[in-house]
């Protein structure tokens, strides 16, 4: 049945994502990947800009000028200069933006 009410598909959008939050939480914490995740170029790119060498990516140890796209390490990097080194923060932020597609993905269905 399908409710006509604002208040009622607010609430349906606010459960949505708590469930969606909660469940990706719960797995981060019961696989240990939230205070210990495996780390990619990503990780190295994002150090480097945090610690003022800039967008550069350690192959063998020799610096390299990273290929890759630009968002999400400067992201990362933003948050390591605002909490240090703070790995739980991005996958806190990873967590919070993928429960919100699943909103997305709610009005796509609805639709």
């Amino acid at each position: 049945m399908k409710c006509l009410r604002k208040d009622c598909l607010h609430k349906d959008i606010f459960i949505i994502f708590l469930l969606a939050f909660i469940s990706r939480l719960a797995l981060a914490i019961f696989s240990k990947g939230l205070f210990s995740p495996e780390t990619w170029e990503y990780e190295n790119i994002a150090i480097n800009l945090y610690t003022g060498r800039g967008f550069l990516i350690n192959f063998i140890d020799t610096p390299y000028y990273a290929y890759s796209t630009p968002l999400y390490p400067a992201l990362c990097a933003l948050i390591y200069k605002l909490l240090g080194h703070a790995q739980y923060a991005v996958i806190i932020l990873q967590i919070t933006l993928s429960s919100f597609m699943c909103i997305v993905i709610y009005f796509i269905g609805a639709r």
